[in-house]
């Protein structure tokens, strides 16, 4: 090792002390350490532009985000909502229509008049009717019980023209809806065979019709193959009740002529 510096102790270690060999690389270690150095600085600053440019796009992303949920939140509300409506004024205007029809039924199979005058076809509806329900509810020998008078009948259209057009009539109360449907089952009794496939239902809606035509077609799987041990009773299918019991006759009645 060369001492390069004639100085005093103190000041010598202030110095460092080299060989020849080490002497002529310092420099070149110094540029390499300064050149570092300047990159490492170089680096750091890009690493926090990198991290600011991704902290920005994060937080772009998520207002982005946050602003397609609330979007998506206030379409599927609005959408909910649409729906809950529809089915409200759906539900409403059924329970109404439900409820315009409660004190009217429905005859099928009732024979027609014969009459050219519509007016005249329509009181023999009318009188025909009258007289068919007097039979099932009070009978021929009951005349202190009340009579039953058709208030008003119609003839609607029927879908198959082959058939004959079904009568709707107007009671005076739901309590007489319920006396005549529940005495309808004697209608089969009557001596006239024309008159047994006459049959009387409900005012029904569009939506009642469509619930009965899914019963009337499971009814007949479950009786398929046997004995008739099914009917259908308020909206169930159940069993018929055992024979002897409220097979009431009547008698006397004849078509519209």
């Amino acid at each position: 090792m060369l001492n390069k510096y004639s100085k005093s102790d103190k000041e010598v270690s202030a110095f460092k002390w080299v060989c020849k060999i080490c002497d002529k690389s310092l420099p070149t270690l110094k540029e390499m350490n300064k050149s570092l150095s300047s990159l490492k600085l170089s680096n750091d600053a890009r690493f926090d532009a990198i991290e600011t440019q991704v902290k920005n796009v994060e937080s772009s992303i998520g207002e982005k985000v946050s602003n397609e949920v609330g979007l998506l939140k206030d379409q599927i509300m609005a959408e909910i909502s649409g729906e809950i409506e529809q089915k409200f004024d759906s539900r409403f205007k059924e329970m109404n229509d439900r409820k315009s029809r409660e004190m009217n039924l429905i005859l099928f199979n009732v024979p027609v008049s014969k009459d050219t005058d519509p007016l005249k076809r329509k009181d023999s509806d009318i009188s025909f009717i009258s007289m068919l329900f007097n039979t099932i509810t009070t009978g021929e020998t009951d005349s202190t019980a009340e009579k039953f008078a058709a208030k008003n009948v119609y003839r609607l259209r029927s879908q198959d023209s082959s058939k004959i057009p079904p009568i709707k009539v107007l009671c005076d109360s739901k309590s007489q809806v319920k006396k005549l449907l529940s005495n309808a089952y004697k209608i089969k009794s009557l001596h006239d065979e024309s008159l047994k496939n006459i049959i009387v239902s409900r005012d029904q809606t569009k939506e009642q019709r469509e619930v009965n035509k899914t019963l009337r077609e499971e009814l007949l799987k479950k009786n398929e193959g046997g004995e008739q041990q099914y009917t259908i009773r308020n909206g169930q299918i159940v069993e018929k009740p055992k024979k002897g019991k409220g097979n009431a006759t009547a008698s006397g009645l004849t078509p519209s002529e």
